[in-house]
């Protein structure tokens, strides 16, 4: 079929983007088609967010410019899916 990327808010330890998105994937695959998921933030800076550490501004800056990266190569994709 074609490739999707899969631009979710958070990786796998998000209820929300399990639920909005990732559950999908399966069946995608599924169908034909291939799946890249690319969280903004990484599952890292959640916990750390849970557990009540600080955040790390470079981590998350360094988050900003792989998505910025990753949609500067958009073309590598049939399909863009944003959470």
């Amino acid at each position: 079929m074609g490739t999707i990327l899969l631009l979710t808010r958070y990786g796998r330890l998000s209820p929300t983007s399990r639920q909005r998105m990732l559950a999908y994937v399966p069946r995608l695959r599924e169908a034909g088609c291939e799946v890249v998921c690319s969280p903004l933030f990484p599952d890292e800076i959640l916990r750390s967010n849970y557990e009540g550490e600080r955040r790390s501004k470079v981590k998350i800056a360094a988050s900003y410019l792989r998505r910025a990266w990753r949609l500067a190569r958009r073309g590598d994709y049939d399909c863009l899916w944003i959470e």
